[in-house]
């Protein structure tokens, strides 16, 4: 059970700042002396796409009511409406304060080919002007899940079953909806890449950190809509916040099968994060699934083998999990 979360928080800004520059320096440190271009194929983001010919894209669907809350739909060139099919929703990363659906574009698209419909949305952001909580961001996903359910009744999908995964923030985000939340439609597996699974003091406090690990801190006061301070949150006074945004603590017995992919050289994320997790998921009795790559930050951008491997890998997922 998550602990419940308010929709909003004005804290100081010094939290938000931390949190927008925590997404900043992933980008800049991770990059390093490569092309975007080698980034973006190692990464597996330069997925193409042929309209008509290797399915459709329903394009800037809202979601919710009001501003904010659209998705994209990429749909199967053959859809089989004679059997109950898969839907795998992407959330992108960017410190929950950045980021657009459009991350996530590539694996609509790499899924689609393979048979299976993919969306990517936008979550709320946290942002100065409209301070939100990782609670509403939960709550955009389980909105962007009722509606592809109205539409596959509306449109005959017969989509029966769905999966979630996501990159850094998105990936914190999507393990924690798989693991915590009571969902409209099964989750047959989940999937993240370089995802924070821990806001303790303790799991920010790694060698070759990039960030002060206050970050936790400021991390989960702004997730939270709380307002701890540093001594409160090292003396366990902020225990029920903490765990409530970390995976880890979510785990249980009836968690979905996992695939978890981490750089050994990520300086933004701990990169043991990985085994932490897999070792959870697996005391558990949940199949875990974890590629460690060995030359890559944060991106995941130095060791496209494994990139592929990851892919193929989820691909594998889907069919078993999915039945097809």
């Amino acid at each position: 059970m998550l602990f419940r979360f308010s929709s909003s928080f004005r804290g100081p800004r010094l939290l938000r700042a931390a949190v927008l520059a925590l997404a900043a320096g992933a980008v800049v440190l991770s990059a390093g002396c490569s092309t975007i271009g080698t980034i973006k194929h190692n990464r597996g983001m330069d997925e193409t796409w042929n309209e008509g010919v290797d399915g459709r894209l329903l394009a800037d669907l809202p979601f919710k009511p009001g501003a904010g809350g659209r998705m994209d739909v990429c749909l199967p060139e053959k859809l089989d409406p004679g059997r109950g099919n898969g839907v795998i929703f992407f959330l992108h990363g960017g410190s929950w304060m950045r980021g657009t659906r459009a991350f996530e574009r590539h694996n609509c698209y790499r899924y689609a080919k393979r048979g299976y419909i993919a969306v990517d949305l936008d979550y709320t952001l946290h942002t100065p002007s409209a301070p939100v909580t990782m609670g509403r961001m939960l709550d955009d996903i389980d909105e962007a899940v009722r509606e592809v359910r109205r539409l596959s009744d509306e449109r005959g999908w017969n989509v029966t079953q769905m999966a979630v995964a996501g990159t850094s923030a998105g990936g914190q985000l999507a393990l924690l909806y798989a693991y915590g939340r009571p969902h409209s439609l099964p989750v047959k597996f989940a999937a993240a890449n370089v995802a924070p699974i821990d806001f303790h003091w303790s799991a920010w406090d790694f060698p070759g950190a990039h960030f002060s690990p206050r970050v936790s801190l400021m991390i989960v006061n702004a997730g939270t809509g709380s307002s701890f301070s540093e001594k409160e949150f090292r003396s366990g006074a902020a225990e029920s916040a903490i765990r409530s945004l970390s995976p880890l603590y979510a785990v249980t017995p009836s968690a979905p099968p996992t695939l978890l992919a981490y750089g050994e050289k990520d300086s933004i994320q701990n990169p043991e994060n990985g085994r932490i997790l897999a070792s959870r998921l697996r005391k558990a009795g949940v199949r875990a699934d974890l590629i460690m790559l060995p030359h890559s930050g944060h991106l995941l951008s130095d060791d496209r083998e494994l990139t592929v491997l990851y892919h193929d890998r989820l691909a594998q997922f889907a069919r078993e999990y999915f039945g097809y």
